[in-house]
C-alpha cells in the first residue's frame, strides 16, 4: 500500500535550466487527460511540475472509490482536520488525482508555471490557488482546465469538454477555490460552518436562533465564483468536495449540510412574519441563484433533476468567458443528456450551438416547452436568430417575464422528434389556428414602476370596473385564473381573497398617499398602507401585482382573456395550438412562414373539450371541432 499523495524522496527539486522555452502540448489519446503533478515547495518558491497522462477508461477507476479499497492510515499521518488520511491500493495510485474548481477572473497572465522545463503563463487567480494549495513536503496531483487543456487548440478543447462529467466524477476530490482574503477565519461563524457536518440532525436547528452568527460566512457565498457557468457541473458532478477560501478550509459535507439548511430555512421564512433578519441573511447567501449554490446536496448521489432546456434556463445569467459555453458548461448536468449526445464544436457560433441543443432536447423529449421562454422583442429579433429561439439563452437582456413555469391546465401532447432543423434553423410544427389577438389590455404597464392610479386607468382595469362596479364583489372564473396564475407547486389565493384584494387595491386610488406611489415588486411600495389588511387578502394582492409584473393581459377576437409575456404582440397575430406545446402559441404570418411572438395562457381555451382531449396522432387535414390541422414552419 502507498500513501497518497506519492512519496517524493527521489524527486529533483532543482530549477529547470531551460526556463525561456514556451510549453508545447503533446497530443492526447482519446478519452485521456493531463494531470499536473505540482512539485512541493514553500509559498515563496516558483510553481514547478510535470504532466501525467491518465486514461479515464483505466480499469482502476472502477474500484477507486469503493469503501473496500480505502482504509485509514495506521502510521499516524493525519489530514487537515486531524483525522487519519485515506490510503489507496498500489494499483489505484496511478489514476489518483484531484480537480480544481475556480473562477478564471482576469485572463491576463501575471505568473508562470514551469512544466518539465517549459514555461506556461497563468492568470492571477489560478496562480494564487496553486501557491496556496501546494504542499510543502509532497506533490499535489491536480487537474485544472487552464493548464491541463491546450487552450489554443479548439479541437482538443472540444474533445476535453466532452469528458468534463467524467473528469470531475472520477477525481478523488474537487477543491473549490474562492479568493477572498477579507473573510475573518477567526470568526465564530466560520468555525460553525467548518463544523456544520457535526451540527444537529435537524438541518435548520443547526443554524441557531441568531442569524448574525453567519454574517462572516456571507462573503464566501456572495463571491462571483458561484456565478460562473463552468463551476456548476464541476461542483455538482464531484464525488467529494472541499472548499478553500485562502487558508480557510470547509469540508464538503459541512458545506452541503449548511446549504440544505439554508434552503429549508428560506422556505420556512416565506411563511413567517417579522423574520426580515433571516430573509436578509438568506438573500445575501444567494442560496437560490445557481444550481451549485442550491442543489449540491441532491446531486451528491448522482441524481439529475433538470432537463437540458431547464438547466440552460437556470444558468442563462451566469458568467462565462465564451458564450458557446452556455450549453457546453452545463449540458452534463441534464437528466436527458447522454455523454456524446452532442458533438462539442468551438468552430460553431453561439446560435448554432443553442439551436443544436434545443434540437437534441426535442429529439429526446418530443415537446416544445422551450417556446414558453421565447418572445418577440421590440427590435423584432435580429434576423440571424430564429424568432422561436429564447434570446435570454444567448445572453440578451429581456424586460419581460416568460410563462416558462406555468403548467396550469397545460395541454399534454407530443411533437415530432425531428421538429427542428438545426441546419436550416427552422421549427416545423403541426397544429391549428383557433383565434387571433384583438388588443392588449395592459400594454405599457409594469408593476415595478406602475402606480395605483395608472393600473386603474388601464383598459384591463376598466373592464374589471365595468363588469363588477366600483365596489368589486364578483369576478369571473376566467379572470380569477388570469390574476392568480401560479407555478404548479404553489397554492392559489382563494376566490374571496382575490375579490377582496381587488377592492382594497381600488380603494388605494382614493388615498392621495398611495394613488401615485409606485407599487414596486409584489406591492412592496404600498406595504405600509396594508398593515391592517387581512393576511390572506394582502398576500392575494401581492400575487396579483407580482403576477402582472412584466406580463400583459390580452383580449382575443372571441372575447377571451389571455396572459402573455411583455412583448411586441400586434392586433391580428394568430393564436395556435401546436403539438408538443402545453400552452397556446401566438404566431405572425411572414411570407409563407411564421414568426413566433410568444406563448399565451388562455384559461377558457384550455378547458375546451377538443383541446383537452387532443391526440398527438392528428394529421394535416383532420378537423378538431371547427379547426383544421395543418403543418407550418417557423423561422
Amino acid at each position: 500500500m502507498l500513501k497518497v499523495p506519492l512519496n517524493i524522496e527521489n524527486m529533483d527539486h532543482a530549477r529547470y535550466p531551460s526556463e525561456t522555452q514556451k510549453l508545447e502540448y503533446t497530443p492526447l489519446e482519446p478519452r485521456s487527460i493531463r494531470v499536473l503533478q505540482l512539485r512541493p515547495g514553500p509559498r515563496s518558491a516558483r510553481l514547478c511540475g510535470d504532466f501525467r497522462v491518465i486514461s479515464l477508461d483505466d480499469e482502476a477507476f472502477s474500484n477507486q472509490y469503493s469503501e473496500h479499497d480505502l482504509r485509514w492510515s495506521n502510521d499516524g499521518v493525519l489530514d487537515f482536520f486531524g483525522e487519519p488520511k485515506l490510503v489507496l491500493d498500489n494499483e489505484l495510485e496511478s489514476v489518483f488525482y484531484e480537480a480544481l474548481s475556480y473562477m478564471w477572473g482576469d485572463p491576463a497572465p501575471v505568473d508562470t508555471v514551469l512544466i518539465s522545463g517549459r514555461v506556461l503563463p497563468i492568470a492571477a487567480n489560478l496562480a494564487t490557488a496553486l501557491y496556496q494549495l501546494r504542499y510543502i513536503d509532497r506533490p499535489l496531483s491536480i487537474w485544472c482546465d487552464a493548464i491541463c487543456i491546450s487552450q489554443d487548440d479548439l479541437d482538443e478543447r472540444a474533445e476535453q469538454v466532452q469528458l468534463m462529467r467524467r473528469v470531475y466524477q472520477q477525481a478523488d476530490c474537487v477543491r473549490i477555490w474562492i479568493n477572498d482574503p477579507t473573510v475573518d477565519k477567526t470568526s465564530a461563524g466560520i468555525a460553525a460552518l467548518q463544523n456544520y457536518r457535526n451540527a444537529s440532525d435537524d438541518h435548520v436547528e443547526g443554524l441557531g436562533s441568531d442569524p448574525s452568527l453567519w454574517d462572516h460566512v456571507v462573503p464566501i457565498f456572495e463571491n462571483p465564483y458561484w456565478n460562473r457557468a463552468w463551476i456548476q457541473q464541476e461542483v455538482l458532478n464531484a464525488r467529494r468536495i472541499e472548499l478553500h477560501c485562502v487558508d480557510i478550509i470547509v469540508p464538503g459535507d459541512s458545506l452541503v449540510k449548511f446549504q440544505v439548511a439554508c434552503r429549508l430555512q428560506s422556505d420556512a421564512v416565506l411563511f413567517w412574519s417579522k423574520k426580515d433578519d433571516w430573509m436578509n441573511l438568506l438573500r445575501s447567501l444567494q442560496i437560490y441563484i445557481t444550481p451549485a449554490a442550491h442543489d449540491m446536496g441532491e446531486y451528491v448521489d448522482g441524481a439529475r433533476f433538470w432537463s437540458l432546456i431547464e438547466i440552460i434556463d437556470r444558468c442563462k445569467r451566469l458568467d462565462m468567458t465564451d458564450g458557446r459555453d452556455r450549453v457546453y458548461a452545463v449540458m452534463h448536468l441534464a437528466r436527458d443528456y447522454e455523454d456524446g449526445g452532442m458533438v462539442v464544436d468551438y468552430h460553431k457560433s453561439e446560435t448554432e450551438i443553442m439551436v443544436g441543443a434545443i434540437a437534441y432536447h426535442v429529439g429526446q423529449n418530443q415537446h416544445l416547452r422551450f417556446l414558453h421562454e421565447s418572445f418577440l422583442g421590440q427590435d423584432d429579433t435580429p434576423r440571424d436568430i430564429p424568432t422561436w429561439l429564447p434570446r435570454q439563452w444567448l445572453g440578451m437582456e429581456e424586460n419581460s417575464r416568460s410563462l416558462f413555469d406555468l403548467e396550469i391546465g397545460a395541454m399534454d401532447t407530443q411533437c415530432s422528434s425531428h421538429s427542428i432543423s438545426a441546419q436550416e434553423m427552422r421549427l416545423r410544427a403541426r397544429g391549428f389556428r383557433v383565434d387571433s389577438v384583438q388588443q392588449s389590455l395592459t400594454n405599457g404597464l409594469s408593476a415595478y414602476d406602475m402606480s395605483t392610479i395608472q393600473f386603474w386607468s388601464s383598459p384591463f382595469a376598466n373592464y374589471l370596473l365595468d363588469s363588477s362596479g366600483l365596489i368589486i364583489k364578483t369576478l369571473s372564473q376566467e379572470l380569477y385564473k388570469i390574476l392568480t396564475h401560479r407555478s404548479s407547486w404553489e397554492e392559489r389565493p382563494t376566490y374571496d381573497a382575490v375579490v377582496s384584494a381587488l377592492s382594497v387595491f381600488f380603494e388605494l386610488t382614493q388615498d392621495e398617499r398611495s394613488a401615485n406611489r409606485e407599487l414596486g415588486w409584489r406591492a412592496t411600495g404600498v406595504a405600509d398602507l396594508l398593515t391592517d389588511t387581512d393576511d390572506m387578502v394582502r398576500l392575494a394582492l401581492e400575487d396579483i401585482v407580482g403576477g402582472l409584473s412584466r406580463r400583459m393581459v390580452i383580449m382575443t377576437e372571441n372575447q377571451l382573456f389571455g396572459l402573455i409575456p411583455r412583448c411586441e404582440v400586434q392586433e391580428g397575430d394568430e393564436i395556435w395550438v401546436l403539438l408538443g406545446c402545453s400552452l397556446h402559441v401566438i404566431l405572425r404570418p411572414k411570407n409563407g412562414v411564421y414568426w413566433h411572438v410568444c406563448t399565451a395562457y388562455i384559461p377558457n381555451f384550455l378547458e375546451h373539450a377538443a383541446i383537452k382531449d387532443l391526440s398527438s396522432d392528428i394529421q394535416p387535414g383532420d378537423k378538431i371541432g371547427d379547426w383544421t390541422v395543418t403543418d407550418i414552419e417557423l423561422e
